[in-house]
């Protein structure tokens, strides 16, 4: 790692878990380029927090100029989450009056599990419906009030409503490769109806999420997918390393076992807990999917996650990272789905074909 990868990592860990860590001399240029990639992998907020309690020591050498940026940053990013949980609260109050059994899930449900909630970068307001008819009312109330309609797939509805972006979702997470698909919504519907609700508190509403197992794995194939596709930032490597550590010991570990066997995840999985534990320096016995004598082959990917010659765009509510090298996308894409390939098989060849037709496009 560059003297820039390290402290970046040693500030988020600061600002995320209280760590007291020993930075390195940066110059101005490297300070800025720090802040930069704050910005791009969406922990901006988070690492101003690291910035408040590191910046007594003797390597803190940050021109005033820049740490106003990063103040100005951490107060954009407040104010975005307090106008969303508002919202979240005031829909989520509305669908209990409709008696619509919904569960929020994705960003605004995990920034309660951080110690700074209002610093985890927000994006859309995600809520999950399982019974079709319900979703089916919704999506007519949608229709109703809100503005900017968008059908993105057959399984959700993306729309504006007093300023936010809202999307219902029929499936909470999903897999391109049909079989695995099949079995992940077959895990889900078991475990929703077996398991106790989990619920979060957000604007002093009580409002219900995934229970935790579940929670867990659906982190794990949401950063699936991405790792597999788009690429994946320091920003979705943080919710999981925050869910491990605030809801860990809620973790059925035999249960998420069998689901990863079950859905074959062994292999990305393992790779998913060498980046966590290396970059956010999570204990062995923290990530329960993990086994630290396996594959911890994740310097490249770090590499590639804290290259500027790359490219961030956004989805949802997650910064995707894709590095850029000029190459032509389709050349770009099969090169990425062949490094990947071993780690699950199935689902990349599955992605890669479904890519092939948005490239055409």
């Amino acid at each position: 790692m560059v003297v820039t990868t390290r402290n970046f990592l040693r500030l988020l860990r600061a600002g995320v878990f209280g760590r007291q860590e020993q930075l390195e001399p940066l110059s101005v240029w490297k300070w800025q380029r720090l802040y930069q990639l704050s910005l791009m992998h969406g922990v901006s907020a988070l690492m101003a927090d690291g910035i408040s309690l590191l910046r007594n020591q003797f390597f803190f050498q940050m021109p005033e100029k820049q740490q106003a940026q990063w103040a100005a940053a951490t107060k954009a990013v407040e104010e975005q989450n307090r106008r969303i949980d508002l919202r979240v609260s005031e829909l989520a109050s509305i669908f209990a009056q409709h008696q619509w059994h919904t569960l929020l899930f994705k960003g605004q449900a995990l920034a309660t599990y951080y110690t700074q909630p209002l610093h985890r970068t927000p994006g859309d307001i995600d809520f999950f419906f399982a019974d079709e008819a319900q979703a089916d009312a919704a999506e007519e109330w949608a229709e109703t009030n809100g503005t900017d309609l968008e059908d993105t797939r057959h399984d959700s509805l993306k729309y504006q409503w007093q300023g936010m972006n809202v999307e219902h979702y029929r499936q909470m997470q999903q897999f391109t490769n049909v079989l695995r698909n099949r079995t992940l919504q077959q895990i889900i519907e078991k475990e929703l109806q077996e398991s106790a609700p989990a619920y979060i508190i957000i604007n002093g509403t009580r409002i219900e999420t995934a229970p935790h197992t579940l929670g867990l794995l659906l982190l794990l194939v949401r950063i699936t997918r991405y790792l597999l596709s788009d690429g994946i930032t320091m920003k979705q490597i943080t919710d999981l390393a925050v869910f491990l550590r605030r809801q860990g010991n809620r973790i059925d570990s035999n249960r998420l076992a069998d689901w990863i066997e079950r859905l074959k995840l062994g292999a990305v999985t393992q790779l998913i807990g060498a980046l966590v534990a290396e970059t956010m320096m999570l204990d062995d016995e923290e990530i329960p999917f993990f086994n630290p004598d396996g594959d911890r082959q994740a310097e490249r990917i770090i590499d590639e996650m804290f290259d500027l010659r790359g490219e961030w765009r956004s989805t949802n509510d997650d910064a995707l990272f894709t590095p850029n090298d000029n190459s032509p996308a389709l050349f770009r894409r099969t090169r990425h789905t062949a490094r990947y390939f071993s780690y699950y098989p199935s689902e990349t060849i599955a992605s890669y074909i479904s890519s092939l037709a948005r490239i055409e496009e």
